[in-house]
């Protein structure tokens, strides 16, 4: 039997107590999690990512030297497969927009219970986005709001789905999970997956939560 593979974590905010006590509950909360860095600005995140090539990096926004949307940039743009969470307490619009437009994963607020950001991790580490419900329902109110003034991603892209990937596609903006899609369109949680890849593949996109955004934005 093979052992579960140890998670490596980038902790980046210019709080000490947040990179040191957050590190603690992570790594009390699932002993496979393992602080390898811990960053007090967006110029030494990217500079620690560099060099420890971590799994996960939970990245505050607001930071000196460098933003934390600029610095989720560049750590990408060098080690795509590395996933970004954001973690802030900001939860304005523009801010979710563009962190996630920048490539993170996830996008949820320092107020969640470690437990919640720990399971976070994992869901990104397994190909899912994951938004906090206060940013989710944000997302969710845009989305109803800009489609009852038309299709979010314009005539062409929609086109190119199929009728059912259009439906698995809404439920994705709506914020249901694999296994919830399967359920309300009675399909196999690994059909939905494939259909997720199908849909990010012809919206051009690298993850769910640009999907969403695009579906919103666009």
């Amino acid at each position: 039997m093979t052992s579960p593979e140890r998670v490596r974590v980038l902790i980046a905010d210019d709080q000490p107590i947040i990179r040191d006590g957050l590190g603690i509950l992570l790594e009390q909360q699932d002993p496979l999690f393992e602080v390898v860095a811990r960053a007090p600005d967006g110029e030494r995140a990217v500079q620690l990512a560099r060099q420890y090539r971590p799994d996960v990096v939970l990245m505050d926004l607001e930071m000196p030297r460098v933003h934390g949307v600029l610095a989720t940039r560049r750590i990408l743009q060098e080690l795509p497969d590395t996933k970004v969470i954001v973690l802030t307490t900001f939860a304005s619009d523009d801010l979710i927009f563009e962190a996630i437009s920048a490539g993170a994963s996830a996008y949820i607020l320092k107020e969640s219970p470690v437990h919640e950001i720990a399971r976070t991790v994992r869901a990104v580490l397994d190909g899912q986005a994951q938004l906090s419900p206060a940013i989710a329902m944000r997302i969710l109110e845009e989305f109803k709001r800009l489609r009852r003034a038309g299709p979010q991603l314009g005539p062409s892209r929609r086109a190119e789905l199929s009728e059912r990937e259009n439906e698995v596609l809404t439920l994705i903006v709506e914020g249901k999970s694999n296994a919830e899609i399967g359920q309300e369109l009675r399909l196999a949680e690994g059909t939905v997956k494939n259909y997720v890849s199908v849909i990010l593949s012809k919206c051009q996109v690298k993850n769910r939560a640009a999907l969403i955004v695009k579906s919103v934005t666009q």
